[in-house]
């Protein structure tokens, strides 16, 4: 691509390296992180309030605490304790869906089996059934393009096969022929617009 078109990007200020960086982070599926902000510590209420959304009481809701990490994720201590870590460097908007997607995972419950033992079917499954409960027990277009999405741009899957295993599980769960549709629909654009994104680096 013309360093003209590359100028189409640029904001007030901002210089073509930046811009570059950015493209390049997009192509990444890097997380939204902020260097100034994020929480030290997720507030109680916040805890709270999120737990109610997917339906853990009080009592049920395992220790939550913040580290400089990529993404969220559930953690087990030497000593047997289960552990809900959030990233220091999330801005602060995205965390209660983060939270709220963690706890619906612990909710689930763990896996009986390490990841190095199970298929990417069960974890599809089992991400399809954490972001169900995470959205009020509703699977629509939205939620299995964001499965596919972190397949491929963190797991490192294949497009064709990430798409064919979440929509396939999606099917055997019950979510509509249309979400399953639009999803498919909006992946393919994502990726054509990706592909034109490469062009300006």
């Amino acid at each position: 691509m013309s360093e003209k078109k590359l100028g189409e990007f640029l904001k007030e200020g901002e210089s073509k390296e930046e811009v570059r960086k950015e493209i390049e982070e997009l192509l990444k599926g890097v997380r939204p992180t902020t260097k100034k902000g994020g929480y030290e510590e997720i507030p109680r209420e916040l805890i709270l309030e999120q737990a109610e959304k997917v339906g853990l009481s009080e009592e049920d809701i395992p220790k939550i605490r913040v580290e400089e990490t990529r993404g969220g994720y559930i953690d087990v201590t030497p000593e047997g304790e289960v552990e809900i870590v959030i990233p220091r460097r999330e801005p602060k908007w995205k965390v209660p869906d983060t939270l709220r997607h963690e706890l619906a995972h612990y909710k689930l419950g763990l896996p009986s089996l390490p990841q190095a033992e199970r298929t990417w079917e069960e974890d599809i499954r089992n991400e399809l059934g954490a972001m169900a409960i995470q959205r009020g027990g509703r699977l629509d277009s939205d939620a299995l393009s964001s499965i596919v999405l972190t397949l491929v741009l963190e797991e490192e899957l294949p497009k064709r096969k990430a798409t064919a295993w979440v929509m396939e599980e999606a099917r055997n769960m019950g979510v509509s022929e249309h979400s399953i549709t639009s999803s498919k629909r909006w992946l393919r654009n994502h990726w054509k617009r990706l592909r034109e994104l490469e062009g300006y680096i």
